[in-house]
């Protein structure tokens, strides 16, 4: 399985060429901000996402994606 991870600072297109390259390449594709922060109406400060809630989004990825992992 093809893994790709991407990192940069705020606003540089991580999330853009990230889902670009799941498109293109056929891969699953996890934001992270989806699963660490509430949403926000414009203008509004991000508020952290209760961590037992991104971990239930997380195992849901995991499983919907059939995401394996090395030994």
């Amino acid at each position: 399985m093809k893994r790709i991870v991407i990192f940069g600072n705020s606003g540089s297109g991580k999330s853009t060429l990230a889902k670009q390259l799941s498109q293109n390449e056929g891969l699953a594709h996890l934001d992270l901000d989806l699963i660490a922060w509430l949403t926000a109406a414009d203008g509004d400060i991000p508020t952290r996402m209760p961590v037992s809630e991104s971990k239930q989004k997380l195992v849901s990825f995991i499983i919907t994606e059939r995401v394996s992992f090395p030994a």
